[in-house]
């Protein structure tokens, strides 16, 4: 059975497609791969609609590592052609800085990287995951976005996150169960400045405390804390309930205590609300 074919004949979903469908249809079109479940599913309808396709994850030093992976490995599942392409994000002063709008540099960065590939490759256009749910969210990117030429079909036909989820699972796309990560910059304090080291400790740690959790899907962030007026750190893990049975093990916590020792932090908490996404923008004012 052609799923996406039903999909768009008798599902909730057939004006969505439809609309997507006529933003791609006939173009040849580069789309902004950041690995997760919003891209893995725009890179797909774009490689049955579009007339050619080329997935681009730009790994920068906020990139982690788990979203390169998936990011290859679902091209590669679905035989969609590929780029993993570096830049220089905390060359930006802005960035480095960690300033509250430091999302909005590093996408006009990225966009105009995309754009520039798309002109010397003779590519239409440059799409990206943004869905419907993030247009209402504090995302300084956005307005990078709206500067350039990029268009965001996921967007554009009212696409949601929970409908993401729900068409993922109806194609039965291999990112059904990816979790969002986000750049690994949204685990430390804005303000606090980034640094080549503490996003290597932030990625490791997650990378670590992930291969012991059932479920390696799961929603989960390492944020940090700067012990000032000391540069030493402390680690706030954010996850689902799962991890207090990890946890129940005394050899298991010894783990990981060890190991976030040796990656560089003081102190290692859990925090008792679990995994909140954008639990960061608290610190800022309203």
């Amino acid at each position: 059975m052609d799923l996406l074919a039903e999909l768009e004949r008798n599902s909730a979903y057939a004006q969505k497609m439809n609309d997507v469908k006529q933003i791609l249809s006939q173009k040849k079109v580069i789309v902004a791969f950041s690995g997760g479940r919003d891209s893995a599913l725009l890179s797909y309808l774009s490689s049955k609609y579009a007339k050619k396709t080329l997935s681009v994850f730009l790994r920068s030093e906020l990139s982690s590592s788990i979203e390169a992976r998936q990011a290859e490995n679902f091209c590669k599942y679905y035989k969609i052609k590929f780029k993993n392409i570096p830049i220089k994000l905390l060359n930006i002063q802005m960035v480095q800085e960690n300033s509250t709008q430091r999302c909005y540099y590093c996408k006009q960065l990225s966009l105009s990287n995309l754009e520039e590939i798309a002109d010397e490759k003779g590519y239409d256009l440059v799409v990206d995951g943004t869905n419907y749910s993030d247009l209402n969210q504090f995302r300084p990117g956005l307005q990078a976005l709206k500067e350039s030429k990029v268009e965001s079909p996921l967007a554009l036909a009212s696409i949601t996150k929970r409908d993401i989820i729900e068409i993922s699972r109806l194609l039965n796309l291999i990112s059904q169960n990816y979790s969002s990560q986000a750049c690994l910059a949204s685990r430390i304090p804005f303000g606090i400045p980034i640094t080549n080291e503490i996003l290597q400790k932030i990625d490791k740690s997650e990378n670590f405390i992930r291969s012991l959790l059932p479920n390696k899907h799961s929603p989960m962030r390492v944020r940090i804390q700067k012990l000032l007026p000391t540069e030493q750190l402390l680690a706030r893990i954010e996850v689902d309930s799962e991890i207090y049975k990890v946890l129940s093990s005394t050899e298991t916590r010894a783990k990981i205590v060890k190991k976030l020792h040796e990656y560089g932090f003081t102190y290692i908490t859990v925090d008792l609300e679990g995994f909140q996404g954008g639990s960061m923008h608290r610190m800022l004012k309203k």
